[in-house]
């Protein structure tokens, strides 16, 4: 789970007096505060709705709880395996391009989408990748 600090943003407010007006410094530049707010982007957001018999009304709430890290996952491809990512000739199933598409294709752009492919078979992104001579 992410912590709160990474769920916190530094936002810029302006600085308002007691009637709501905006602050200003002696050269006229308006004057900010910066505030800690929640980022939405990094929390998931749950209504809750109560309903009260005794008043006859509904309670909606939001309640707020941080996101997850995603894990991260190494999968290793043997020798053969790699020989065959590369190779021209093997076109793989899920290509929706025509054979020769495939073979003017570089190594590195075969490689890499047959990389992408077995992320996402395996329900991820692909992030990076190394190769060990």
């Amino acid at each position: 789970m992410l912590s709160e600090e990474e769920c916190l943003k530094k936002v810029r407010r302006p600085l308002l007096d007691n009637k709501g007006n905006q602050k200003y410094n002696k050269n006229g530049e308006p004057i900010y505060k910066t505030v800690l707010e929640p980022d939405y982007a990094r929390t998931e957001r749950t209504i809750i709705s109560i309903f009260d018999r005794q008043k006859q009304e509904r309670n909606e709430y939001s309640i707020y709880t941080r996101k997850c890290k995603p894990a991260q996952q190494m999968v290793s491809v043997s020798l053969e395996c790699y020989k065959d990512y590369i190779d021209p000739k093997i076109v793989p199933l899920r290509y929706k391009g025509t054979r020769p598409m495939w073979a003017k294709m570089s190594e590195t752009e075969r490689l890499e989408w047959n990389l992408k492919e077995l992320a996402e078979a395996l329900g991820g992104t692909m992030d990076s990748y190394y190769l060990l001579k």
